[in-house]
């Protein structure tokens, strides 16, 4: 079998940050949807990390979606982590089940924004307007700056 497994070493350097980062923001039950989730790795780690909530995984790029189902797979999570989905922010309404929307408490988009076209950024914002309304958050973590300096140390690397 072909290890399809995908491996970002920039994802792989700041998982610990941001997982430490979203301990404030994440449920304590329930369903997070990871858009644009790439290689797999953070969802994998999060899953491990927070078991408490069920992380779904999503992603346009076929190549990326066999790569997150591998992730799975090595870190033997088939049982509790759900096979990641194909999902393009863009097309809106998004196609989710009926089951995925109501138990969705929360969405992330981590190194989505930066690199994606300003519809990327409507779209997410629309769709979690939609789906979280004000009843729970919408997380986003990228590369950003405040006053010109990194508002993380891991990006000074990217």
């Amino acid at each position: 079998m072909i290890d399809k497994r995908l491996f970002f070493t920039a994802t792989e350097r700041n998982s610990i940050p941001i997982g430490d980062a979203l301990l404030d923001y994440l449920p304590n039950i329930g369903t997070v949807l990871e858009v644009a989730s790439g290689s797999g790795q953070h969802a994998v780690t999060f899953q491990k990390r927070f078991s408490q909530i069920n992380w779904q995984a999503s992603e346009s790029n076929l190549n990326h979606l066999d790569s997150i189902n591998a992730w799975i797979t090595y870190e033997r999570l088939d049982k509790k982590m759900p096979t990641a989905i194909q999902l393009d922010v863009n097309n809106r309404p998004w196609k989710l089940t009926e089951s995925m929307i109501s138990n969705i408490c929360s969405i992330v988009a981590i190194n989505l924004l930066h690199v994606s076209s300003w519809n990327s950024t409507e779209s997410l914002l629309m769709e979690s307007i939609d789906l979280l309304g004000n009843r729970s958050n919408l997380i986003i973590y990228g590369p950003f700056k405040v006053n010109g300096e990194y508002t993380s140390q891991t990006n000074l690397k990217i």
